[in-house]
């Protein structure tokens, strides 16, 4: 009879420790979600993005406001840098670059295809191969 008590004293205190480390874990769990999710909000980042014109600029930032989660767009020629501010929790650098690879503007993300690039204005067009040769 004693047997018997001792084993289900120990089956008991098992199942009692093992219910506490599925606690502990669930707690550890939701700690590493909020502190993921605490992250700043809204981000502001600079991305290197090809062009050569005004209108490079309007068609860059036009493509970038319209993304949902991008609170502001300002492409900078000299530099080929697009400033953006956006919302982390709804866009991404990754979704921006391949929006504006899909509109025609290389970036540090995407390439844009052939085809896309070629139908740019000629203007626009910023590739080495395709920008005026200078002799000296």
């Amino acid at each position: 009879m004693k047997s018997l008590f001792l084993l289900l004293a120990v089956i008991a205190s098992m199942s009692i420790a093992d219910v506490y480390a599925q606690t502990d874990n669930n707690k550890r769990d939701t700690t590493a979600v909020k502190q993921q999710g605490s992250g700043k909000k809204n981000v502001r980042i600079n991305l290197s993005v090809r062009g050569s014109c005004g209108m490079c600029k309007s068609r860059i930032e036009k493509v970038a406001k319209n993304i949902s989660g991008v609170n502001g767009a300002l492409w900078n020629l000299k530099s080929e840098t697009l400033s953006l501010d956006y919302n982390t929790r709804k866009t991404s650098p990754e979704v921006v670059g391949k929006a504006l690879a899909e509109a025609g503007h290389d970036n540090e993300k995407h390439k844009a295809d052939d085809e896309v690039y070629n139908a740019l204005p000629a203007c626009c067009k910023y590739r080495d191969s395709d920008r005026p040769k200078h002799h000296d």
